[in-house]
């Protein structure tokens, strides 16, 4: 964020870090090193120079919501060693804006928040152990599981942030999500279906499948003539398939399942 300098008009704007983006956070990660050790912290099981962070998309079966995360090497978990070689790897989501000082501060943010996990045992989790740093030695707020900037935090890095300089990253557009493959398809009479179960008996259905949306799709084309499925919404007869279980009862898009 720009300020105005008292005694002129002028701006003052944090200048962009001259170095690579990577650079940039090794250098940060030197700097939240040294808060920690300043806050009375000492018991770090990884040095600085054994913790290497980038910008990366999220490994797979990450929430959408994870914005940062940190990586243990196959050995330190195979060993139980906290003080063997293996490296911790720290991704930060490269959607995330940056280009001026908040932006940086909120990214500085949540690389704290990841190295507070890089310098603890494996498993520690956002335990005790964890939100001691991240909350009451780094100044952050809110849940350990999402900590943000607070008052506290900002008391300490704004000065180093702006010292060090912007963080030279562009923010890259999310990636849209992929579609649907597969929709919800259920048996329209539950109480003769034999392949019934009480959970689905509370949906008001019997038998509960999954098919591919290309079948479903082809389906509707060929007994309605409806090629867009927005148009499936209100059908009055939306009785696709025949129940594989009791065969004399057909099966229907299972409400809101298909988009």
């Amino acid at each position: 964020m720009n300020r105005i300098k008292k005694g002129n008009n002028k701006m003052s704007k944090t200048k962009t870090y001259k170095g690579t983006r990577e650079e940039w956070l090794e250098d940060s990660i030197n700097e939240i090193f040294k808060q920690l050790k300043a806050s009375g912290f000492n018991n770090f099981v990884k040095k600085p120079n054994e913790i290497k962070a980038s910008f990366g998309h999220m490994p797979k079966g990450m929430k959408n919501s994870t914005i940062g995360v940190c990586q243990y090497s196959s050995e330190d978990v195979k060993n139980d060693d906290y003080d063997s070689s293996g490296t911790r790897h720290l991704f930060i989501r490269p959607t995330l804006k940056a280009g001026n000082l908040e932006n940086t501060l909120d990214i500085f943010q949540v690389l704290a928040h990841e190295v507070c996990h890089a310098v603890l045992p494996v498993g520690t989790g956002h335990k005790t152990g964890f939100s001691n740093l991240i909350i009451k030695m780094l100044g952050a707020e809110g849940k350990p599981t999402a900590t943000v900037r607070g008052g506290a935090f900002d008391k300490w890095a704004k000065p180093v942030v702006s010292k060090l300089g912007l963080v030279p990253h562009i923010a890259i557009l999310e990636q849209p999500k992929a579609p649907k493959t597969s929709v919800k398809v259920a048996c329209t009479s539950p109480d003769t279906c034999y392949s019934a179960t009480e959970r689905s008996r509370k949906q008001g259905y019997g038998l509960i499948i999954r098919i591919s949306t290309a079948s479903v799709l082809q389906q509707m084309e060929k007994k309605w003539d409806i090629k867009d499925p927005e148009l499936y919404d209100g059908f009055e007869e939306p009785e696709l398939f025949v129940c594989s279980s009791c065969e004399g009862n057909t099966l229907t898009i299972a409400e809101g399942n298909f988009r």
